[in-house]
């Protein structure tokens, strides 16, 4: 077998599942070959995985077991919901993925409401319910087999068929007060002016269509009563009328504004749960979405969707499927948002491509300002964030302040890469965050993990990579980072890449500050590689680790590096000053037999002479993103001597 055929790839069969029993157990299958036969082995769904030593252990509940590296041929996982630790090497442990979580029972849920705009003047002001005044309330009380309202006015008048309510208002500043139960009913709203929506415990289950259809382009404040909890659910065929739209279970024609302590579940029978032709934006509340259809929209807007705070879940699992799919911008600032997708990607014979699933796909920015992001995509090409077309210069995507945790467990579609895009052919493959033109990170915290095999690429820029302030952990099967320039000022990042590079630029690089641990596993593949295109160090630290690296140019920076070809395999390597001290000591990895190690560090001096030492152990030490200090290696070996003549230094050679 080959060392490709080595390579340990995550193949993602999905269980596709009813809304009501998505907390079902999941289980993961080693397959082995022994004896030229196959066997499969099923493990109760995994607490921890991990490649150690050339054996991948696999621990759940109180058991450990332990599966030959060079036998086996696939890992599959029959998932509902979510997923364990990260298959990586066990020295990238920092990078082990969170689970996803994905609640059935979301009464425990506590929320942050957005701060109330009071100032007229500022933007955003008119979306809060309390800036606005109602004067006149209808209440619509659904029951089994009738339903009440009270209310109506001269201006406002209802057309009730069974259980189906139609209001046409003419009056100003209406609050629609909605409850009770009913499982063949709707609520239809016409008029010109604002008006607000209480949901106070309804459950409806429409037969006809949409169970809540705005057919008015004003805004609307929809509040969820506080500990209520609301159902909505559409019929799974539309009796729309000529000349409407009518798009979800929840459609609107015009703004929808969130708020209130309550819960809204919405289980869409068509392509979307919730949608609006304008824009939404949800302040508070737990709002669960679900859809199944192929080519669905769970949360689906024509203009900006804006969240500020609340509990929002959203779930896609049709076949390039979309959780959350805006025409125009995403913009988070506060709250918590969970959303899946666990279509496969499929070719669309009109457009002469692939269209994959994504928990979030913007067409054109998205502003990740702050609150917390979990996200997960399982099938073939899934995407966790998939902002704008490529290089279209608004297409940006900008993480300020948020916590995003994003796993991809799908494999590229077609599989092998030189079935198709070498030879000009349509693909489609997963990534964790792809950013159409640039991606910039000016604080918070970003952990990425592409799991499934073959191009799952964890972060791409199609322009720029700008690194500001933020952590970054980043684990790909193919690229960790990849951009076509990058300028990295602060923060942290570690990167890591099972079968390509860690971090790849295709054009130019600058590193001026932060702290950079990159490593690449395979064969011919650098912690750090930019194409022999411009490479400048200024400041920070940089360690990459792989068969080759990339070199800074001494020509293009003020700072110190050293590229250096080790030449005995070594966990630990350490660089001492001309009278034997401890400039800098980093963890290797010892992921390969051969070993190219790039230092960068303004702790390295140009004139100054240095030895590189290298070791299998240590006694003692911290480990801080890949450096360690206080402590001892055990019977190191040197490797080298040499002195900075110029900023750049190439020790030794690819054997």
């Amino acid at each position: 077998m080959s060392k490709k055929n080595f390579l340990l790839i995550l193949v993602l069969y999905t269980i596709t599942p009813t809304y009501e029993n998505a907390n079902a157990q999941a289980n993961l299958f080693v397959t082995t070959e022994r004896s030229k036969k196959s066997c499969k082995t099923c493990v109760p769904f995994a607490d921890s995985i991990y490649l150690a030593d050339s054996t991948l252990y696999v621990a759940s509940d109180t058991k450990l077991r332990s599966f030959p590296y060079k036998e086996i041929l696939n890992i599959s996982v029959s998932l509902n919901d979510s997923i364990g630790d990260s298959i990586i090497p066990k020295s990238l442990s920092m990078c082990r993925i969170e689970k996803i979580p994905y609640l059935q029972d979301l009464s425990a849920v506590e929320t942050t409401a957005e701060e109330v705009v009071t100032d007229s003047s500022k933007v955003g002001f008119a979306d809060f319910v309390e800036n606005a005044k109602f004067d006149n309330t209808v209440n619509i009380s659904y029951r089994s087999d009738s339903v009440i309202v009270t209310g109506l006015t001269d201006s406002i008048s209802a057309k009730i068929d069974k259980n189906y309510v139609t209001i046409t208002s003419k009056e100003k500043n209406v609050k629609y007060v909605l409850s009770g139960e009913t499982t063949d009913g709707g609520f239809k709203l016409y008029g010109d002016n604002r008006f607000c929506i209480t949901l106070n415990g309804a459950n409806i289950t429409s037969r006809r269509g949409s169970a809540i259809n705005i057919q008015n382009k004003k805004r609307g404040y929809i509040v969820l009563t506080d500990n209520t909890v609301n159902r909505l659910n559409d019929a799974e065929k539309y009796n729309t009328p000529n000349g409407e739209d009518e798009k979800a279970a929840f459609f609107s024609e015009g703004q929808l504004c969130f708020s209130g302590k309550g819960q809204l579940h919405i289980n869409a029978h068509k392509k979307s749960a919730l949608a609006s032709d304008e824009y939404i934006h949800i302040s508070d509340g737990v709002i669960n979405l679900y859809t199944s259809k192929n080519k669905c929209k769970t949360l689906n807007v024509k203009e900006n969707l804006i969240i500020g705070g609340g509990f929002i879940q959203v779930r896609a699992d049709g076949d390039a499927g979309k959780a959350i799919s805006s025409d125009s911008l995403f913009n988070m600032t506060g709250g918590e948002l969970v959303a899946i997708a666990t279509g496969d990607a499929i070719f669309d014979a009109d457009e002469a491509d692939y269209s994959s699933a994504a928990c979030i796909k913007t067409n054109i920015s998205a502003n990740f300002l702050g609150g917390k992001v979990n996200l997960m995509a399982t099938g073939t090409g899934g995407k966790g964030i998939n902002v704008g077309k490529v290089l279209e210069k608004d297409n940006n995507i900008t993480i300020d302040g948020a916590t995003i945790n994003v796993l991809t467990l799908g494999r590229r579609i077609p599989t092998f890469k030189d079935l198709s895009e070498d030879k000009g052919l349509p693909s489609s493959s997963p990534k964790g965050i792809k950013a159409g033109y640039n991606l910039i990170i000016k604080s918070g915290f970003v952990k990425v993990n592409t799991l499934g095999g073959d191009g799952a690429e964890a972060i791409e820029a199609k322009n720029n990579f700008i690194m500001q302030d933020g952590t970054i952990m980043s684990y790909g099967v193919d690229d960790g980072i990849n951009a076509v320039n990058a300028e990295i000022s602060g923060g942290k990042i570690f990167v890591a890449s099972s079968s390509n590079d860690g971090i790849d630029i295709n054009g130019g690089m600058f590193i001026n500050g932060g702290e950079l641990y990159c490593v690449a596993s395979n064969y011919m593949q650098g912690g750090i590689e930019n194409d022999g295109k411009t490479f400048g160090y200024n400041n920070g630290t940089l360690v990459a680790i792989g068969d080759n690296n990339s070199s800074p140019w001494s020509s293009k920076g003020k700072g110190c590096s050293v590229m250096a070809y080790l030449k005995h395999p070594a966990k630990y390597v350490a660089i001492k000053d001309s009278e034997g001290n401890d400039v800098i000591i980093v963890n290797s990895t010892e992921i390969m037999q051969r070993q190219c190690l790039l230092i960068a560090s303004q702790l390295l001096k140009e004139g100054e002479t240095y030895s590189i030492y290298s070791s299998m152990e240590a006694e003692g030490g911290t480990e801080n993103w890949g450096i360690i200090t206080n402590v001892s290696l055990i019977d190191p070996t040197k490797d080298y001597e040499f002195q900075f003549n110029e900023r750049a230094i190439t020790l030794g050679s690819i054997k």
